[in-house]
């Protein structure tokens, strides 16, 4: 069948879909958006997690006790990746860290971030 013969409806919709749904696999990033856009609370694997999760976001929307099981979620490499990813402190400042001084200092600086926006 040519592409642009005429076909069924759902056989047409099922194509796109499955292409969405490729692109939502193969870039998180846009799945990310396209879930948090619906409104829907999902949860991506601990790798992804670090680049996907904003962490100020994530203090403005959750609890302590939810931000903290998040973030307990992760690796502590994981941890550290966050905090690049989401420019909340330096090599240096990560150096010799736990993984319980790394988590205190996302949620310490990623509240003093979001405070700081408030005040703007």
């Amino acid at each position: 069948m040519s592409e642009f013969q005429s076909a069924d409806a759902f056989d047409a919709l099922d194509r796109v879909l499955e292409e969405i749904r490729r692109e939502f696999r193969a870039n998180p990033d846009f799945a990310h958006r396209v879930v948090k856009a619906l409104g829907a609370d999902v949860y991506f694997s601990a790798d992804l997690a670090a680049t996907l999760i904003n962490p100020v976001e994530l203090v403005a929307t959750k609890t302590a006790d939810e931000v903290k099981a998040v973030l307990e979620a992760m690796s502590l490499g994981d941890l550290k990746k966050m905090v690049k990813t989401w420019q909340l402190g330096s090599q240096t400042d990560l150096a010799g860290k736990s993984k319980e001084e790394v988590m205190d200092m996302i949620e310490v600086r990623a509240r003093r971030r979001l405070e700081s926006r408030m005040s703007s």
